[in-house]
């Protein structure tokens, strides 16, 4: 990346987080409380996925659109995350805001899966289960470690976007 891509994101970044951090002011709980030490606190990481960009910044996940036709998979989990009923959303990592009209999707910063923990709740069939309901949404997770975390003690889908995917493009 050239720095002048990587000043301009950071920048947006910036502004995204003072943002949120307005709209949420007064809101309990603080999202934006830094409760944990900092040193155990998620630091700056970057990882590629097949439609977005994944930036962890403190306790914020921002995953940016690669592509117009990407932003599709922001818009979807945001929807999912509105949508979703009380016993769903405990099987998902929260969304915070979706900015940009879709462009960025802030979610709360999860612990990744290994793949050894992914492959024995796999085992053990301990993923959480998706119920049906009726002209719903089918499951929009694959059971694969890089698509699930832990977050506040609690097994969470961290990407929920799988009927998103534009066709021909996998993870």
């Amino acid at each position: 990346m050239k720095q002048a891509d990587a000043d301009r994101e950071i920048a947006c970044m910036e502004a995204i987080a003072a943002d949120c951090r307005a709209q949420v002011a007064g809101q309990k709980p603080d999202l934006f409380a830094q409760e944990q030490p900092k040193s155990e606190r998620p630091g700056l990481v970057s990882s590629t996925g097949s439609t977005r960009v994944v930036v962890i910044a403190g306790d914020f996940a921002f995953k940016i659109a690669r592509s117009a036709a990407h932003r599709a998979c922001n818009l979807f989990e945001g929807r999912i995350w509105n949508e979703a009923t009380p016993e769903r959303r405990r099987m998902l990592c929260p969304v915070v805001h979706c900015l940009f009209d879709g462009w960025v999707l802030v979610m709360r910063a999860a612990r990744p899966l290994t793949k050894e923990e992914a492959a024995a709740h796999l085992t053990a069939d301990t993923y959480p289960d998706w119920d049906y309901v009726p002209g719903g949404e089918g499951e929009p997770f694959e059971y694969k470690a890089s698509d699930w975390g832990m977050l506040d003690g609690r097994l969470v889908a961290l990407d929920y976007s799988s009927p998103a995917i534009p066709i021909g493009e996998g993870a």
